[in-house]
């Protein structure tokens, strides 16, 4: 499978990208548009990278280019990584004519400055390395405070935790994925004749068509929760291997044999919806994962203590009151909050002498 479309399909992908774009489209016109990429696996490859050529258009000053401007606002562009209004492409004339512009200057400047379309892509959240010879990899990271969604050169869409990154390879014969760091939840396209895995460290999740999630704890530990279909997890280091159902889990760990739990699954990846849900977990874990997604440390003194245990949902755009809340519901003493550090003890009554 070659990692670039021909040079016509290049050109036209563009075009009809940059058409897709122009506000004046009505729905139905945008739906035919879309039919296009359907149409084959090149069309899909030259969409994929149309899209992110368009994205890396954001970053040229159009205005050292000649493009004529009026006091209207700019356009926002959308794409897979979420285009902010400061990264729009083009300021506009009217959205007919900025349409037809937009379509020749991308075209031109697709072509001129990304002759391999992405050889070298790098922005603030993704790296993207491309072999000179087949695989074609990329490499995406997320060290933001929020999920972050991406969606693969097959159709596949993950979603990256916080603190996470990924290594991306795909052949003709095979779709691998390397967790370096972190967690994320993969929606898998289906391809029977390549296997889509999930390597973190030794361990190993291999899937037809399905969604899963895959934390790697540390370097040899790692926990892996099928939502949908079935998935194969492989322990490289031992003879291990189980496959896992819906609404199962394992953890592996380097020469351990692998024990699969029944769990809700749905609320393990709740996470990349932007919620937490706890089922009778202690408080000390509550606030340990809470902590992933805090700017601060989160310590927790509870020695000696009968600790309580929490069921519920906290909402990761708010945790800030969420810990509030925790800390009155439960009477807990804030020991310590400042130099980064928020420092909870049990209630001073019901502390050991």
């Amino acid at each position: 499978m070659s990692k670039n479309a021909d040079r016509a399909t290049q050109l036209q992908a563009m075009e009809l990208w940059a058409q897709l774009q122009s506000a004046e489209l009505s729905q139905s016109e945008q739906q035919e548009l879309l039919k296009w990429p359907e149409q084959s696996a090149e069309h899909r490859l030259a969409w994929q990278q149309a899209q992110n050529s368009w994205e890396l258009m954001g970053q040229i000053d159009v205005d050292a280019l000649g493009v004529g401007k009026t006091d209207e606002p700019p356009i926002t562009l959308s794409s897979t990584a979420a285009a902010s209004p400061e990264r729009s492409a083009f300021n506009t004339w009217s959205t007919r004519w900025v349409a037809m512009a937009a379509t020749v200057l991308f075209c031109a400047l697709g072509l001129l400055l990304f002759p391999d379309f992405m050889g070298d892509k790098r922005t603030a959240d993704r790296l993207v390395e491309h072999t000179v010879e087949e695989p074609t990899v990329e490499r995406y990271r997320n060290d933001r405070r929020s999920k972050y969604q991406l969606t693969l050169a097959d159709g596949s869409v993950s979603f990256l935790n916080i603190n996470t990154e990924i290594e991306v390879s795909y052949s003709d014969t095979y779709r691998r994925v390397e967790l370096l760091r972190g967690e994320a939840y993969f929606q898998v396209a289906k391809d029977a004749e390549r296997p889509f895995t999930v390597g973190a460290g030794s361990t190993s999740a291999t899937a037809v068509g399905t969604a899963f999630v895959v934390r790697r704890h540390n370097e040899k530990e790692t926990l892996v929760v099928v939502t949908e279909g079935q998935v194969e997890v492989a322990e490289a280091e031992g003879a291990d291997k189980v496959l896992l159902e819906a609404d199962q889990s394992v953890v592996s760990q380097s020469r351990q044999p692998m024990e699969v739990q029944n769990v809700v699954a749905t609320h393990l990846a709740a996470w990349h919806q932007g919620a937490l849900i706890f089922d009778d977990a202690p408080l000390s874990q509550v606030l340990a994962e809470i902590d992933r997604y805090t700017a601060y440390d989160i310590e927790t003194d509870f020695s000696g203590w009968e600790e309580k245990r929490l069921s519920g949902t906290l909402f990761i755009e708010s945790l800030d009151q969420e810990i509030s809340a925790l800390v009155n519901s439960f009477h807990l003493q804030v020991v310590s909050n400042g130099n980064g550090r928020l420092v909870l003890a049990p209630p001073a009554l019901l502390r050991p002498n």
